[in-house]
Formats: structure tokens, C-alpha cells, sequence
């Protein structure tokens, strides 16, 4: 949930609509950039900001947040996503049995 009114505020921008044209703007910009590449600061974190912030995002999860650490990218803190679920280190292994762990969907019509 965002405070569109507080964060034109702090952006500089005069009110919602302004921001969302300076949002617009800054999308466009980055995509001609041919920067749209992916930044694993922001698709590989559940909060980006302030520590105040990350931390707070992290006791707002409750249990769910214990574990996840905190770390510093450059002027940011982030709050990472925990580490891969059961399988993912075990895809090499499985990877062989694949095949034949499955059923086609006709063998059972």
C-alpha cells in the first residue's frame, strides 16, 4: 500500500498525477537506455530502501521474515529472499529421473 500523496512528496513531484508521468518517464528512459536489464537488487529482494524500512518490512513478516538477511547494494539496504526451497539442490541429480517420474495425461483416459 502506498501513500501516492507522500511519495510525490519526497520524489519532488507536484501530486500523484506528476509522479506517475515522472514514473512513466523514468521507465521509458531506463528501456531506450538499454539498461532493462535485470537487477537482482530489486528481483531478488522483498524490500528495497532505507534500514529503517527493511527492517521493518522484516518484523512485519513475522516468522516468515526470520532468517532473511539484510544486506547493503550500493546506497540501499535489501532484504533478501530466503534461500531455495527443498530441490533446488538436487536438480542435477534429479534431472536423469525426470522422465520417468511422470505420466502423459492419455494413459489415464
Amino acid at each position: 500500500m502506498l501513500n501516492l500523496d507522500t511519495l510525490a512528496e519526497v520524489t519532488e513531484t507536484n501530486g500523484p498525477e506528476a509522479l506517475a508521468r515522472a514514473h512513466r518517464d523514468w521507465i521509458e528512459e531506463t528501456l531506450s537506455a538499454e539498461r532493462g536489464q535485470r537487477e537482482e537488487m530489486w528481483t531478488k529482494s522483498l524490500a528495497v530502501g532505507s534500514e529503517l524500512f527493511v527492517q521493518k518490512v522484516q518484523e512485519n513478516l513475522g516468522v516468515r521474515g526470520m532468517g532473511r538477511g539484510v544486506g547493503v547494494t550500493g546506497d540501499a539496504y535489501v532484504l533478501r529472499e530466503s534461500p531455495a526451497t527443498y530441490g533446488g539442490n538436487f536438480d542435477p541429480e534429479n534431472r536423469a529421473i525426470a522422465p520417468n517420474n511422470s505420466f502423459f495425461r492419455d494413459v489415464f483416459s
